[in-house]
């Protein structure tokens, strides 16, 4: 990890995840991270789009801050690879 430590978005093996661990604010509360996956397929493993805490991610890392602050992501995948997502920048 680098000074801006990032998390790296792949396909996950669940249609759904939640994540609970201790808040940065207050360790005796907790956090939850959720994962939702929308796929028409069992085959279907590529990213097609990613919405994150509700705003459209177009890349395949996003700030660990982001990640321990709690929230949302939200993947669709199909059949194919989208070639227009996850660009680094």
């Amino acid at each position: 990890m680098g000074e801006f430590p990032e998390l790296e978005i792949t396909s996950p093996l669940f249609d759904k995840i939640v994540l609970r661990f201790p808040s940065l604010a207050d360790p005796l509360q907790n956090t939850l991270f959720r994962i939702s996956v929308k796929k028409k397929n069992p085959a279907d493993i590529y990213i097609q789009h990613a919405i994150l805490n509700g705003i459209k991610w177009s890349r395949f890392q996003f700030p660990v801050t982001d990640f321990l602050n709690g929230g949302e992501l939200e993947l669709e995948l199909g059949p194919y690879p989208n070639k227009k997502w996850g660009k680094p920048f």
